[in-house]
């Protein structure tokens, strides 16, 4: 039996809003599901130690990107550091600066320069409120 809208949405205002933590679980279910650059993180880290990452990493991608893909390898690295900093958040029960969880979800969808551009705005704004809050 499925509910309807109105029902749905009448169920959903009685749920509390997800804590901290639940959002950034859901943002990296997410990100593995749609984000063909950070699964790919995933895979590769799943598949090897945490110690051997750094070289090791980019020549995985290049044999699955293809040496031509600079802008895709570089992309796909700043999915390591986006992984990090929202492993940091998530352990210290962080929440996300206002409207970042929109900018990540939908970072893989920019094309060009523009992309990288925006990846390295996010992880600054990630950085910086990191910053603050540990020094406050």
């Amino acid at each position: 039996m499925q509910l309807s809208k109105a029902h749905r949405q009448t169920d959903m205002s009685h749920q509390s809003p997800p804590t901290a933590t639940e959002e950034i679980r859901e943002l990296l279910g997410h990100l593995t599901r749609t984000n063909p650059y950070f699964a790919l993180w995933d895979l590769y880290k799943r598949g090897v130690s945490e110690n051997s990452v750094a070289g090791e990493w980019r020549e995985f991608l290049l044999e699955h990107l293809g040496p031509e893909s600079e802008q895709e390898i570089e992309f796909a690295c700043a999915m390591v550091d986006l992984d990090k900093l929202l492993a940091v958040y998530r352990d210290q029960r962080l929440a996300l600066p206002m409207l970042l969880f929109e900018r990540i979800c939908f970072l893989h969808y920019i094309r060009g320069a523009e992309r990288m551009a925006q990846t390295r705005a996010v992880l600054g704004t990630l950085t910086a409120e990191l910053a603050a809050c540990t020094s406050a």
